[in-house]
């Protein structure tokens, strides 16, 4: 079963597949009765809730799960956004332990280590505000539009660069290092039996 708040997102998840049930539905209030699924996932859905209403959907998420079900959590533990409502690692085991589950497993997702240096060091080098693209992209005042094409394009081919050799050493980054220098975290929790 997949659920999603839009409409158009659910005509693009049927556009590419046919065979799962997907419905319309917001976290906060799920359209299932108590305890009917035995696992359920969550790839960064509950990073984009408001920190206040974060609570009741976790609450609804564990209340649809069977006792001794699985909750798979894929969410962001740091960062920073107008759209985005990270936590620390700790924080969302904790929200989530309060629901009535118990933590089995956590590991770090994406810690990018040399993306990550690449792309402060273009913040630091612009002296802009904002987020790393919007600085690229007026990194040079007084520039032609011409050079800030060409300044975008080197800074995304560069990315691409830093990005797969990031990707390429993140196995041996993420056995080394813990799970709070990761940009995500993966959760796996089992809810208790009544």
């Amino acid at each position: 079963m997949g659920v999603d708040s839009t409409i158009g997102m659910l005509r693009i998840a049927r556009s590419h597949q046919t065979s799962t049930p997907l419905t319309a539905g917001l976290t906060q209030s799920l359209p299932f009765s108590d305890a009917v699924f035995d696992c359920l996932s969550d790839i960064t859905v509950v990073q984009h809730i408001p920190y206040e209403l974060q609570p009741k959907a976790l609450e609804e998420m564990v209340r649809v799960l069977r006792p001794g079900g699985r909750m798979i959590l894929l969410e962001l533990i740091r960062g920073q956004g107008s759209h985005i409502f990270p936590r620390a690692p700790l924080e969302w085991i904790r929200e989530v332990e309060a629901c009535g589950t118990t933590l089995i497993k956590c590991f770090g997702e994406e810690f990018f280590f040399l993306d990550r240096l690449f792309v402060r060091l273009v913040q630091t080098f612009s002296g802009r505000g904002g987020n790393h693209v919007d600085r690229v992209q007026s990194s040079q005042p007084g520039a032609t539009s011409e050079e800030q094409s060409l300044t975008r394009r080197a800074y995304w081919q560069l990315r691409r660069i830093t990005v797969l050799f990031s990707a390429w050493t993140e196995p041996v980054v993420a056995s080394i290092c813990p799970v709070s220098t990761a940009t995500h975290a993966v959760f796996v929790f089992k809810k208790h039996s009544k």
